[in-house]
């Protein structure tokens, strides 16, 4: 069955899922909505590979198509400024995302899946905006800083990245919290295996937090593994096995209770995708200290995220 998908913002990110995108197996309908100017050599490059995708049709800046599509990737906005939070673009992006959704009659079956940083507040904002449930915007929140983890854990360790299985849960940002208890190598606790001592895993911590920094230096942004995360939210989402990872959603009641809320906000927790859609399982045990770190994620976002109740 042929999906339609609109990618909003042919930036870097918006670029890379395009290509994604055309070179999947998937049947598709792309609708690519930018309105800059400059962008007129850019879609003819893409329009020039359709021979060799016969199961693609591509659209440029079609409202129709965006408003009836069955999967929505958000890249569009304002970049932080290289060492700066990615909280200080919160009052433009948050704009953007209600000038392009606030009050359009949007397929009711729609996924978002919001990659704008700050990501957990422009998740938020097109769960404000758009009108849809709850379970149908997702932001890829952690499930990039989970990726970086479990890379810098088997890089200092010396081991095969693909045998590491980290989790960091809260905001996507300076706040984020390590969840050791419940990161795994060769499918067993990381805390049992010697190979990563506490050294080792501040050290891995470091360079994910400041892996976008580091990025930066060379290339305008992050681009590559933040659009892999967002294309396989969209195929879990159409596959019928249950797939467990962490993304950023509006948080359960259980969850709220969890981390002393009374406000709702949107944070990555663990949520399991599938073709069924989006389910939010029962909060994970965390150790005290994992708690008390994400309770601080949870009160830095709570802070910029109270036009949720407005």
């Amino acid at each position: 069955m042929t999906k339609t998908v609109t990618v909003i913002g042919l930036g870097n990110v918006g670029r890379v899922l395009v290509h994604l995108l055309l070179g999947s197996n998937h049947s598709l309908r792309l609708n690519i909505l930018d309105p800059a100017d400059w962008l007129s050599g850019a879609f003819l490059d893409i329009e020039h590979a359709l021979g060799m995708q016969p199961n693609k049709r591509v659209h440029f800046n079609d409202q129709q198509l965006f408003e009836a599509s069955d999967f929505v990737f958000f890249t569009a906005g304002f970049p932080s400024k290289h060492g700066a939070s990615r909280l200080t673009t919160v009052r433009d992006n948050t704009q953007l995302v209600k000038e392009i959704f606030f009050e359009k009659e949007l397929n009711p079956k729609m996924h978002i899946v919001a990659i704008t940083n700050p990501v957990d507040v422009i998740t938020a904002a097109l769960l404000k905006y758009s009108g849809l449930p709850s379970n149908q915007v997702i932001g890829t929140g952690t499930y990039l800083d989970s990726q970086r983890f479990s890379y810098h854990l088997a890089q200092l360790a010396q081991v095969d990245y693909r045998e590491v299985k980290a989790l960091i849960l809260g905001e996507h940002g300076e706040s984020c919290a390590p969840i050791l208890s419940k990161s795994l190598y060769q499918h067993q606790p990381i805390l049992e295996s010697k190979l990563f001592t506490p050294e080792l895993t501040d050290k891995a911590l470091y360079q994910t937090h400041h892996a976008a920094f580091e990025i930066r230096k060379t290339e305008p942004g992050t681009s590559t593994a933040v659009s892999h995360c967002a294309m396989r939210i969209m195929e879990f989402l159409m596959d019928e096995e249950e797939n467990q990872l962490p993304v950023s959603v509006l948080l359960t009641d259980a969850w709220k209770n969890q981390l002393e809320l009374k406000h709702p906000i949107c944070m990555s927790i663990p949520a399991v995708l599938s073709s069924k859609g989006l389910q939010i399982p029962e909060p994970i045990q965390l150790k005290n200290g994992e708690l008390s770190a994400l309770k601080r994620s949870a009160q830095m976002l709570l802070e910029y995220q109270g036009f949720l109740e407005g």
